[in-house]
């Protein structure tokens, strides 16, 4: 009998290393962001409601935080940062700056919501 390893589940965990104050300064700066956009994003609140979204997603209405909200942004360099340790420690044959975050959107579940499983794919033309 031969047992394969093959796509292995391989997690990165690292903390956001700066300051500690930065980091708590900027998860209280991402939370009101998010709860002010989720009060104030019609078209996605009308999407949520059409769909039956316990909660608010601007998945259809904004999903590229990162380019509309500098505080988005400040999270995407931090988060470039950490996936560019993953690529470099994985070995992986692909210039880790050639990953760029394409979508980034707020979910915000009450109590007793859930977001049920499911997938984001995109794909892209790479010539």
């Amino acid at each position: 009998m031969t047992i394969k390893s093959c796509f292995p589940t391989l997690i990165y965990y690292d903390r956001l290393k700066k300051q500690k104050t930065l980091t708590q300064k900027l998860c209280s700066e991402l939370l009101k962001e998010a709860y002010r956009i989720s009060e104030s994003d019609e078209e996605g609140i009308a999407w949520s409601q059409a769909n039956q979204y316990v909660g608010y997603t601007s998945y259809s209405s904004i999903p590229n935080l990162h380019k509309r909200s500098s505080t988005f942004a400040t999270l995407k360099e931090y988060l470039d940062l950490h996936v560019y340790k993953f690529v470099k420690a994985l070995e992986y044959d692909i210039p880790p700056k050639t990953l760029e975050m394409v979508s980034c959107w707020i979910n915000i579940v009450p109590t007793g919501g859930f977001h049920s499983l499911h997938l984001h794919l995109q794909y892209r033309d790479w010539e």
